[in-house]
């Protein structure tokens, strides 16, 4: 058997869905009851919002969604949520003492508390939106839609890079 020659792709390489994912596995960490045919539902749903938003599904898939544009969707996956679990969850903003990788790191700590998640816009080493679970002193649990499970604070940093992952600590 010969062995391939290339890297297959994911999800995430030719496209801008993450945003949309990292809704869809929020949706999954916090309702453990949303199966296969609920996150279809949802992602359906999500979609249906871009373009009562005026985002056209196709630009998203080809430029990826930015933070204002994100948080546009989050209203419809609340309304989702309700409807579907009769569950009410609440969006609010990351609590940060200090705008440093260590006050950003302490926030997510303090807030992944097992009944919480954060979307987590990072950049650096690629563009990429995710949803973190849980957090320790060295690492991020995440439920990612492409092959990230656990990002490490020591490969993270607040600046400029093109080597690390890069916190976008005010879209946290």
């Amino acid at each position: 058997m010969t062995r391939l020659r290339f890297k297959p792709c994911q999800q995430g390489n030719l496209d801008g869905l993450c945003g949309l994912y990292a809704l869809v596995n929020a949706l999954q960490c916090l309702c453990p009851q949303a199966d296969q045919a609920a996150c279809e539902r949802v992602l359906a749903v999500l979609i249906r919002a871009l373009k009562r938003h005026h985002r056209s599904p196709l630009a998203v898939i080809h430029r990826g969604l930015n933070r204002y544009e994100l948080l546009r969707l989050v209203e419809a996956w609340q309304r989702f949520a309700a409807r579907e679990f009769g569950v009410i969850l609440t969006v609010s903003r990351l609590k940060v003492s200090r705008a440093t990788l260590s006050g950003v790191w302490q926030g997510l700590c303090q807030a992944l508390d097992g009944q919480s998640v954060a979307l987590v816009g990072l950049d650096g080493v690629g563009q990429h939106w995710t949803v973190a679970y849980a957090a320790t002193k060295r690492s991020l649990w995440v439920a990612d839609s492409g092959d990230l499970r656990r990002i490490y604070r020591s490969r993270c940093t607040l600046g400029p890079t093109k080597t690390q992952w890069r916190l976008q600590h005010s879209e946290l």
